[in-house]
């Protein structure tokens, strides 16, 4: 009989383990797969790619939003190389928090005219410590709404998930480059920043780690 409860004990502890993992495992949003093409007439704001820093209309909050730079594809990179970065956000408060998960605008809003007034917005991108919002890297946007079940992600708290992009390393003034120019090469502190943005608020993740990265000229060829 009591080897029995221990087969049966063991078999269980198994199940919960199976079930733990399972639960643990991270959803990924790959940013950097290719997006099909969308035929519209008019193009519009809030594109992939584009990113709003603040502009002083909105009021902004704080999310308890754990936010890790987990990896950069290299530590060393010339000005204007390509790279990918890999970022957790995780929910450390009580309460769900429902996030956007659709890369295409296009896909939420039928038309480039239309709106609807449950639109969410996440902007992610990086800065550099040493330039603040001077330089932002990377920047991808991504859609949601609740309209559109399929279109948001409910993070529970305790949840993690993942998300991949990329960029350019890329100063863009020319004010920019006649300061950071001259100093290169130089290893900057990069750190990624996650914006959402609903109707009338945006929210900031509170807490976030930082990476150390090299920037080179580009080499002569």
């Amino acid at each position: 009989m009591s080897r029995r409860v221990i087969i049966i004990g063991s078999v269980l502890t198994c199940f919960f383990i199976s079930l733990t993992g399972v639960a643990q495992k991270e959803e990924l949003l790959d940013l950097t797969k290719e997006k099909p093409r969308v035929k519209t007439n008019k193009t519009f704001s809030g594109s992939a790619g584009s990113v709003s820093v603040g502009d002083g209309q909105w009021r902004r909050s704080t999310l308890p939003l754990k936010l890790t730079l987990i990896s950069l594809d290299k530590q060393q990179y010339e000005l204007s190389e390509r790279f990918v970065y890999d970022v957790r956000l995780e929910n450390f408060g009580d309460q769900t928090i429902m996030l956007p998960w659709e890369p295409e605008r296009e896909n939420i809003l039928p038309t480039p005219n239309s709106s609807r007034s449950d639109l969410l917005q996440a902007s992610l991108y990086l800065i550099f410590d040493e330039l603040q919002s001077d330089a932002v890297f990377g920047s991808e946007a991504v859609y949601g709404s609740p309209s559109a079940p399929q279109s948001v992600k409910k993070l529970l708290p305790g949840e993690s998930i993942r998300i991949r992009a990329s960029g350019g390393w890329y100063l863009g003034s020319e004010d920019l480059s006649k300061r950071v120019l001259p100093t290169l090469p130089r290893r900057f502190t990069a750190r990624i920043k996650f914006i959402l943005r609903g109707t009338s608020k945006e929210y900031e993740a509170v807490i976030s780690n930082s990476l150390q990265v090299e920037l080179r000229k580009r080499s002569r060829t």
